[in-house]
């Protein structure tokens, strides 16, 4: 039955990839280990018009034969859940993670990870896949804090509450949970943005600026794109600081340069792209 879906799913869906696994036993009894499932609709539209950026995960399926089911799922320039490929296994661990990163690695193009941000859970079998497979990529499971002296002081405050939950935190690698050293220009940031204090913005000459509110106070380089609150860097759009140091009022000239700052890694608009291929999905998957 598996094998008539699979070839029904290439039939209808060209350049597709649906790969079945088993298990062959000495008795020569067949076992069923996994089937995996990538709509080439999908992964063209995730690599043309969605942020570099895929969640991982795993949960049971509640049903007679019961397995657990294996996703990846990326982000569009609107922040919105983007279904890229799935896989139904017997069991999540290590094998069947590294098979199915391996046949994700090939249907979007990214060698070894390379300029692809991966988030998940701390799966230990998942974790160690990643390293095998994609050792390129940045691999993050979560955090809040975006710049170094909000995670010092979030820190701080944790020290004083569980030591030994602060020395727990601090023994992994940052790079993994924190904001505060996530790589930059990967087009996601992966946070609510809460702010609604009002800000007092300071010219620095050029195109630097100063925004303030009570004691807070960032710095935005409108020519380099960049805030040191890093939300700009992480997410690719504007922070709320660099919005409050454009003018009030608004040129014409000045709209298509905010326009294009709002832009992908590759150069192209946000939306432009997302919408494009999301409507291609609908209609031809």
């Amino acid at each position: 039955m598996l094998r008539s879906y699979g070839k029904a799913i290439l039939d209808s869906n060209i350049g597709s990839t649906v790969k079945l696994g088993v298990t062959v036993n000495p008795d020569g009894k067949t076992y069923f280990d996994r089937f995996y499932v990538c709509f080439a609709r999908l992964a063209d539209g995730w690599k043309a018009g969605c942020r570099k950026i895929i969640a991982l995960d795993g949960c049971f399926l509640k049903i007679h034969n019961q397995g657990e089911i294996l996703t990846a799922i990326g982000r569009d320039w609107n922040n919105h859940i983007y279904p890229v490929a799935r896989a139904v296994v017997n069991v999540e661990n290590k094998d069947n993670w590294t098979s199915f990163l391996e046949l994700l690695e090939e249907d979007l193009g990214c060698s070894r990870g390379d300029g692809l941000t991966l988030m998940s859970d701390q799966h230990k079998g998942l974790i160690e896949a990643v390293k095998d497979v994609m050792p390129n990529a940045e691999h993050k499971q979560s955090s809040k804090a975006s710049y170094p002296q909000l995670f010092n002081k979030i820190m701080d405050k944790i020290k004083s509450a569980n030591p030994n939950a602060h020395k727990y935190l601090m023994d992994k690698n940052l790079k993994t949970w924190s904001r505060a050293f996530f790589e930059v220009d990967r087009g996601c940031e992966a946070i609510e943005n809460g702010f609604s204090e009002f800000w007092h913005v300071i010219p620095a000459g050029g195109n630097l600026y100063e925004v303030r509110s009570g004691s807070e106070g960032f710095t935005v380089d409108e020519g380099k794109r960049t805030c040191s609150c890093r939300m700009w860097q992480l997410s690719g759009l504007p922070c709320v600081h660099a919005t409050k140091s454009f003018p009030v009022q608004m040129s014409i000239v000045l709209k298509a340069q905010v326009a294009d700052s709002c832009r992908d890694s590759t150069g192209s608009e946000y939306t432009r792209g997302g919408y494009f291929f999301r409507k291609n999905v609908d209609e031809e998957v």
